[in-house]
């Protein structure tokens, strides 16, 4: 019998992957009521298209504009807007 490997998925595709599965499931359920949710989002995302989608249905939107993907990760606004929503 012939065995079949199991393709390989470096690293980074795999963490990729595993965070969109995470994502959709979270998006597509419905959360109880007394979840407050937040969205930050920025007319100047890079992967997320169009950007208002990042808004997540009856969530507080908070505009971060001229945020991109990336500065959500380094910039201290971003870090102090999330240090007050917590």
């Amino acid at each position: 019998t012939h065995k079949v490997e199991p393709p390989i998925v470096d690293r980074q595709k795999r963490d990729f992957l595993s965070y969109h599965i995470i994502s959709y499931h979270i998006i597509s359920s419905h959360l109880p009521k007394n979840i407050r949710t937040v969205s930050l989002w920025s007319e100047n995302e890079l992967f997320v298209i169009p950007p208002e989608s990042a808004i997540y249905k009856g969530s507080k939107a908070i505009d971060m504009t001229p945020f991109t993907h990336y500065s959500y990760l380094i910039h201290p606004k971003c870090w102090r807007t999330v240090s007050q929503i917590l």
